[in-house]
């Protein structure tokens, strides 16, 4: 039997936080830095890598509040998340809204990993069925 490795990159209550702060000499949290750190996994990484948001990308900052969440989505298409699932907070502008932001977004359905490597697809729904076979999931 062959075994292939898969990376994953998992996230989630990023509530809009697009700035890093400085925390004891260090700069934490924000977009810039979980981008940068995405990109480098999965520039480095010669598995497939699979990043997970498991919800509540929106609400939380004055950004994100002010653009009901379309600027948080629009760098959310530059992370380009395989899987995305929805918390609480993503209905917090109204289902209407919702779906609106569901169009903005460039991360929904099926995504390819790897350049050079065998090709191998993944649907979010696949993803679930493999990982949570049960019903109920």
């Amino acid at each position: 039997m062959h075994l292939r490795r898969l990376v994953l990159l998992h996230s989630n209550d990023l509530h809009g936080d697009f700035f890093a702060t400085e925390t004891h000499d260090k700069m934490v949290g924000g977009m810039s830095m979980l981008s940068g750190y995405v990109q480098k996994v999965r520039e480095e990484e010669k598995d497939p890598v699979l990043y997970v948001i498991s919800g509540d990308m929106l609400q939380g900052s004055i950004i994100d509040q002010e653009y009901k969440g379309i600027s948080t989505i629009l760098i959310m298409n530059m992370l380009a998340p395989d899987v995305v699932t929805l918390g609480n907070h993503e209905t917090d502008y109204g289902f209407a809204h919702l779906m609106f932001l569901e169009r903005c977004a460039r991360f929904t359905g099926c995504r390819h990993f790897g350049q050079s490597r065998d090709r191998l697809w993944f649907c979010s729904s696949d993803v679930f069925r493999a990982l949570c076979p049960l019903s109920y999931c």
